[in-house]
């Protein structure tokens, strides 16, 4: 008896700007405005908790019930906010608090940089008040994203989905790029908060009666240039957060990507490491993005490449930055249908890349990548997709290639371009490094690729 076909919904979801969303910044500034002194009093310390419990988890569970009545949500209306004031009154108040009294004699960067080192400070005082202080740090987040946690819930009952899948659509593809973000926004580790919330759907889909689970999948493109299962880069990252001891032992395991400003490569990947997960199964996958300028050349790209998706995969691009769309519900292959605030949907003709674990670096080749001159590429724009098409294989004739690739990694110094196109230093396994110098060999001569080089 052959299996049911399964229906499989997808959450890809970005973090900068879309799950940390500036609702999410609102929530956070208005607790370090209201709460200054009681979290310099009991935050500062680690050993304060011990000591200060009682009082400590008293004015923890009052602050949690104010940020779920700070935020409402109704389908299909936008987040009612109460009781919060105004973003710059609370960056003021917060300055003033730390001994500016003009605040308005700072010039903009250096407002920025205090505010920043504010925030920071204060996720840490949280973060030493034992499990409610996480859980206000959770909680800030999920309020702000009542929509996104809602529709998800509701739509795998209305639908009558068999599975939810959550999957990390971020730039944060690697230890580095997470760390990188998380200290330019103080938003916290984007790995921990997928955790919590693949946590949140189960908890309201639980509250139905589809008997649905939504599971986490850890998927990352640190695996694909390690050369690691899927899953691994993902696990070694929660490994050094919650053991902060591992960090210098594990620091050789981590590796990074190649950064892909449009997110083409990055995409694709993630469509066909489904495809092979469900190869039997119709997946509709949901990307969350906040950034038009990546969501707009996305569709485009996929529209006019249905056969690089996987012809099991409907794809749905969801602008979002913490309210969805109006028209959610309805769906439509026309890009114009954005302007109605309709879903724009690309179904996949193709078959399933087996091998696209090499693929994303001949993405990276035909993009111009270059470790020196063209350290991260925007494939979307850079690449000619029918000479991807003449190149790429959809199996490997060469088995030996993943033995080459899991031999033990040794970080190699590479400037590559951070989320928001800032530089910093990370590193690319030598592994990745030679399954791209690997692929240049077998690509037309550099100079055909000058053009793509800043």
């Amino acid at each position: 008896m052959l299996a049911r076909e399964k229906k499989i919904l997808v959450a890809l979801t970005d973090a900068d700007g879309c799950v940390f969303n500036p609702l999410a910044e609102w929530l956070q500034l208005h607790i370090i405005a209201n709460y200054q002194e009681f979290l310099f009093k009991y935050g500062r310390d680690p050993e304060s908790y011990r000591q200060n419990q009682r009082i400590i988890d008293e004015k923890l569970t009052e602050l949690l019930r104010e940020l779920e009545q700070a935020t409402s949500y109704q389908n299909g209306s936008p987040v009612q906010v109460q009781g919060l004031e105004p973003v710059p009154l609370l960056m003021e108040k917060i300055l003033k608090l730390l001994g500016f009294r003009d605040p308005s004699t700072l010039d903009s960067s250096d407002r920025d940089t205090i505010l920043l080192d504010a925030k920071t400070a204060y996720r840490k005082y949280l973060s030493h008040m034992g499990p409610l202080g996480q859980k206000v740090l959770d909680q800030m987040v999920l309020c702000a994203n009542k929509p996104f946690l809602t529709e998800l819930a509701a739509r795998v009952t209305a639908e009558q989905f068999d599975l939810l899948v959550l999957l990390c659509g971020s730039n944060r593809q690697s230890k580095a790029l997470d760390d990188f973000n998380n200290e330019e926004n103080a938003s916290g580790s984007f790995f921990p908060m997928m955790i919590t919330l693949r946590d949140k759907i189960n908890d309201l889909l639980s509250a139905g009666t589809s008997g649905v689970k939504c599971v986490l999948d850890m998927f990352l493109l640190a695996d694909l240039y390690g050369e690691l299962d899927p899953g691994v880069s993902f696990k070694l990252i929660l490994d050094v957060l919650f053991n902060p001891s591992h960090q210098r032992e594990e620091e050789e395991k981590h590796h990074d990507y190649i950064f892909d400003q449009k997110k083409f490569s990055l995409v694709y990947a993630m469509l066909h490491h489904l495809a092979r997960q469900y190869p039997k199964d119709k997946i509709t996958l949901a990307f969350f993005e906040d950034r038009e300028d990546i969501y707009m050349a996305l569709m485009k790209a996929f529209k006019a490449n249905p056969d690089l998706m996987p012809k099991n995969i409907v794809m749905e691009f969801w602008p979002y930055s913490g309210n969805l769309p109006r028209n959610k519900h309805i769906r439509t292959n026309d890009i114009d249908g954005l302007s109605d605030e309709k879903i724009v949907a690309v179904q996949g003709t193709g078959e399933t890349d087996m091998n696209f674990y090499e693929n994303v670096l001949k993405i990276a080749v035909l993009s111009g990548y270059d470790e020196d001159t063209h350290p991260s590429i925007d494939s979307v724009s850079d690449m000619d997709f029918d000479e991807f098409r003449r190149q790429r294989k959809l199996t490997s004739d060469t088995p030996a290639l993943a033995d080459d690739f899991l031999v033990s990694p040794v970080p190699h110094s590479a400037t590559l371009f951070g989320s928001r196109d800032m530089q910093r230093e990370v590193t690319v396994s030598t592994a990745a490094q030679a399954g791209v110098s690997r692929l240049l060999d077998a690509s037309p001569p550099q100079d055909d690729y000058s053009k793509f080089t800043y």
